[in-house]
């Protein structure tokens, strides 16, 4: 998936033998009511883009992660992520953004940080970890941003789960605020990602 304004809704995404749903280069991609499931990778995997994930399930990657983020912003509400080895991982590989346009032309975005923003989401039978986060750029400072409010754990039977890890690579975490999750419940994205932008800017001055 990749493109700018558009939502994808109300699909069953079973079985692939890489990603089950990819998204690259979007910006402001609505995902809502979907289920992806038995990726031989990840459900879903979102690099270099600006997405809204709501009303979902990701499940079923038993050895890999229920969704993985690579650049970007993404915002997780009201989701599912059941049945995986980990539950989330981001990473930061490069501060240089594209995303395609609707007339096909590439609009670039400097973003020296990523961020993900977990609202009221349910991770279900999570083996090993539910966050991983990562600055893999090279003298990378650390600038991934995991913001969280309201989310519930379990990890499945027989094995030890741990919230970030047992070395915690998540160290920016930050509280969602009350005019973020209304942003955010409201499904006004531009006004979310003012505010996540503003916060993560605010927090490195």
């Amino acid at each position: 998936m990749t493109g700018e304004d558009f939502i994808v809704k109300g699909g069953i995404f079973d079985c692939s033998l890489q990603n089950t749903i990819f998204v690259q280069n979007a910006k402001n991609l609505v995902i809502d009511n979907i289920t992806s499931s038995r990726g031989s990778d990840n459900p879903i995997e979102i690099r270099d883009s600006f997405v809204f994930v709501k009303d979902s399930i990701f499940e079923d990657s038993y050895d890999n992660k229920c969704v993985e983020t690579e650049n970007g912003i993404v915002i997780f509400y009201n989701n599912l992520f059941a049945n995986c080895k980990l539950g989330f991982d981001m990473e930061l590989t490069s501060s240089k953004i594209y995303t395609r346009k609707k007339s096909g032309e590439w609009n670039y975005s400097s973003l020296n940080y990523s961020a993900a923003v977990f609202l009221e989401n349910n991770f279900y039978r999570i083996r090993d970890d539910a966050f991983h986060c990562h600055d893999r750029r090279k003298n990378g400072k650390g600038n991934v941003y995991l913001f969280l409010k309201n989310n519930e754990f379990s990890g499945q039977a027989g094995h030890t789960f741990r919230k970030f890890g047992k070395k915690k690579s998540c160290l920016n975490i930050v509280k969602i605020s009350s005019e973020l999750e209304k942003a955010i419940k409201s499904d006004n994205l531009n006004s979310a990602f003012s505010l996540i932008k503003n916060t993560v800017e605010d927090l490195e001055n």
